[in-house]
């Protein structure tokens, strides 16, 4: 069992979030969602994203794979170095089907106390065609710390809410 310190899990609490806010970030279309995230020994931690994100081609046809792209940049108030990290965020697709959409990154190495960006990656390729909602799905970041080795943090949206982006399928 790992026992995680304040300042441990504040920074395991960021990252979750800054994962979440992957969901989201400096591409097209903003969305604001509420999480829950589950850090390790800790508990609950409550948090809210803001974040972008771009659809390719922005012309969506059915048959044709459209790629995801979600960014994000947010700083990491721990004391700890970070050697790894891994991040995926799910995109639930509703309309005419029902998928989710893994959004997957990894990085390296960063300092405590710096910021960390990634960008998320999928692919969605719709077989119909219709409209569509996307919301943001269930996050996990994994962190290889330099003091308590690999930590998984697992967040679910509140309230999937209002969709960040409605999609129209060729």
């Amino acid at each position: 069992m790992i026992t995680l310190g304040k300042k441990t899990s504040t920074v395991l609490s960021v990252v979750a979030l800054v994962a979440i806010a992957g969901q989201a970030l400096a591409f097209r279309y903003e969305f604001k969602a509420p999480y829950t995230c589950q850090i390790p020994t800790v508990g609950p931690l409550e948090g809210s994203t803001t974040g972008y994100t771009t659809l390719t081609p922005s012309t969506v046809k059915a048959g044709t794979p459209t790629a995801i792209a979600l960014a994000v940049k947010a700083p990491i108030d721990s004391p700890e170095d970070v050697k790894s990290w891994t991040a995926s965020i799910d995109i639930d697709v509703t309309g005419p089907e029902n998928v989710t959409v893994k959004t997957e990154a990894k990085g390296g190495a960063f300092p405590g106390g710096d910021l960390i960006s990634m960008q998320l990656n999928g692919t969605w390729t719709p077989t119909k065609p219709g409209t569509y909602e996307l919301r943001p799905g269930k996050a996990t970041v994994t962190g290889d710390l330099q003091v308590y080795g690999q930590v998984t943090v697992n967040c679910t949206p509140d309230d999937p809410g209002t969709p960040f982006k409605v999609v129209t399928v060729g």
